[in-house]
């Protein structure tokens, strides 16, 4: 009974074993539904911590306190990749002279971020992250002149700026639930070449993120 018990006890450890000591490799999570393979997504919101760097006439476009959001990617063995994209509430303003000018102003943010995390006691994950895209501004003004009849004219025009965004990010894994903050150093250059030079806007961020983690 007790070699019996002893082989029982050995073939135990020996169908454990590999599967502890994969669950310990790259990122130091568990295998999930595609082993090593995790899917990611989640919503954010960002809020602007402080403005470190803006052009001479302030923050172009919608963003300068934040915005909301959201990303999906694939980690293995610790590296991630995905796409991510921020929306920023719109702008609105009228002025009242001789004709009425109003102006609308839609800014958004899409690109790709990749980087590299490990996760502790199989809960708390810890990734460092660079994002690299787009921060679009579009903008509408419409003017109204009313002589003996009114007519509105329309004019449309949208600017593209490249912007990085060095990032870490803390998250915890609650079963399928994600749940993270991250900092983040929002950093576009080249901002304003009609001014005859380049200058930059350089904004710190705060996100919160909730989604899920396969």
């Amino acid at each position: 009974m007790e070699w019996r018990a002893l082989g029982f006890g050995a073939t135990a450890i020996l169908i454990s074993w590999p599967t502890s000591v994969a669950a310990s490799e790259g990122d130091g999570s568990s295998p999930g539904l595609f082993g090593p393979i995790h899917l990611e997504a989640a919503g954010r919101i960002a809020v602007s911590g402080s403005q470190l760097s803006s052009p001479p006439y302030g923050w172009p476009g919608p963003g300068e306190g934040g915005g909301a959001g959201a990303r999906a990617g694939v980690s293995y063995l610790g590296v991630y990749g995905g796409l991510t994209y921020m929306d920023y509430l719109s702008e609105g303003v009228c002025l009242y002279n001789s004709s009425t000018t109003c102006g609308s102003s839609h800014g958004f943010s899409y690109g790709v971020e990749g980087g590299y995390g490990r996760m502790f006691s199989r809960r708390l994950i810890v990734r460092a992250q660079l994002g690299i895209g787009d921060h679009a501004t579009n903008d509408e003004t419409t003017t109204f002149t009313c002589q003996g009849k009114c007519l509105a004219s329309t004019s449309t025009s949208s600017t593209h700026f490249l912007y990085f965004e060095p990032a870490l990010m803390m998250a915890l894994a609650l079963g399928l639930v994600l749940v993270g903050i991250d900092g983040s150093v929002f950093f576009m250059p080249q901002v304003d070449p009609q001014i005859g030079g380049s200058t930059t806007a350089i904004q710190f961020r705060v996100g919160f993120q909730l989604g899920v983690r396969l």
